[in-house]
């Protein structure tokens, strides 16, 4: 958790998404694109995961 707190300070990656550490979970702000890939499908936090329920 401390490594993936200290990568999100730097200016790559930082204000990238939201570091839960009572989960711990990470929330990007943006989308990945993993479904556009072939054989992709969808990350663990995608949003479109909740569209197709």
């Amino acid at each position: 958790m401390a490594l993936a707190a200290s990568l999100l300070t730097t200016p790559q990656l930082r204000d990238s998404g939201t570091l839960d550490p009572t989960v711990p979970a990470f929330s990007r702000r943006s989308c990945c694109l993993y479904y556009r890939a072939p054989g992709g499908g969808l990350c663990g936090d995608c949003v479109l995961r909740q569209a197709r329920r």
